[in-house]
């Protein structure tokens, strides 16, 4: 809808036909699109998040450079990755009116401060239990947190490196569905690295 600046990020709700695009630069925003034709209006915003007029921020449910996003299994979730402000938002996102409606809700800060310039993002079940797998392009490193908070383990040394459990600016991360190994993109190395996905 031209209405996108700098689009980085983008992540689909499991239960609905709708897509969550994250916008940086002069954006700043997160956006929620009816993407089902619900209504007669397919790709339609139906609700977003972030200061007004592309202004970046540091406030709950503002954002400063936003870039990766996942979206819960249960699609009540949505996860938010911001570089600049180095750290991750957890967001309800409630869908009504045949998806024609949807609203976002700040629930709290994930990594306020530890977190180096995150950017991708992946969720992993654990136990019946969902954590998030950040790739830390400025910390060298993955680390996976519990949706409550919590930091679980560090993959990668965290020391810039090309050598075995080094990693070297990581910017994407996707868990493998048929081992569970979990796969980064190691951008400044040129290359991808597979890490059992045991903790």
């Amino acid at each position: 809808d031209h209405q996108l600046s700098f689009p980085l990020g983008i992540g689909s709700v499991p239960a609905h036909a709708h897509l969550v695009v994250v916008t940086t630069l002069r954006g700043h925003q997160v956006r929620v699109y009816d993407i089902g034709g619900s209504g007669g209006g397919g790709g339609r915003l139906v609700c977003k998040m972030g200061k007004e007029n592309g202004r970046s921020g540091n406030g709950e449910g503002e954002f400063n450079e936003p870039w990766g996003v996942v979206g819960t299994a249960d699609s009540a979730h949505v996860i938010i990755a911001e570089q600049s402000n180095n750290r991750l938002q957890l967001l309800t996102l409630t869908v009504s009116g045949e998806g024609t409606k949807a609203a976002l809700a700040f629930v709290r800060f994930i990594g306020d401060g530890p977190l180096k310039t995150p950017e991708g993002l992946a969720l992993r079940s654990v136990g019946g239990r969902e954590t998030v797998l950040v790739a830390e392009y400025g910390g060298h490193q993955v680390s996976e947190w519990s949706l409550e908070g919590t930091k679980v383990r560090t993959i990668g040394t965290g020391n810039r490196g090309s050598g075995d459990g080094e990693l070297n600016g990581p910017n994407g991360v996707t868990v493998l569905p048929a081992s569970g190994h979990i796969a980064i993109a190691d951008c400044l190395n040129h290359r991808v690295v597979i890490f059992d996905g045991e903790t």
